[in-house]
Order: structure tokens, then C-alpha cells, then sequence
């Protein structure tokens, strides 16, 4: 399982995002130097259990 992912911020710099871990195994978490705060879910199983119903 990937542990970082790396996005770009709107102010042009990389943000280094964490798994957030335990109960949210798909949810990256990071801050950026300019001060926003980036949080990246993925939601391809939870679309997935969407269309199954």
C-alpha cells in the first residue's frame, strides 16, 4: 500500500500527503508550507458499494 502521496499546491509548491492511517486506510493527509491544509481521499470502493445497490 502506498504510505505518501505527492500533489501541488495552488501556490505552485509540492505537498508531501500521508496516509492518515487506522480507520481511514485511503485518506492522505498534509500541509503545505504556504499553510493550507490537503486532505486526499479515494473513493473508488465507496462508489463502488454506491453502485451495487
Amino acid at each position: 500500500m502506498q504510505t505518501e502521496v505527492i500533489i501541488k499546491c495552488l501556490c505552485g509548491k509540492e505537498v508531501v500527503l500521508e496516509v492518515e492511517g487506522g480507520q481511514y486506510p485511503n485518506t492522505y493527509n498534509g500541509d503545505c508550507k504556504c499553510g493550507r491544509k490537503w486532505t486526499l481521499t479515494e473513493l473508488t470502493e465507496i462508489l463502488e458499494e454506491i453502485d451495487n445497490c
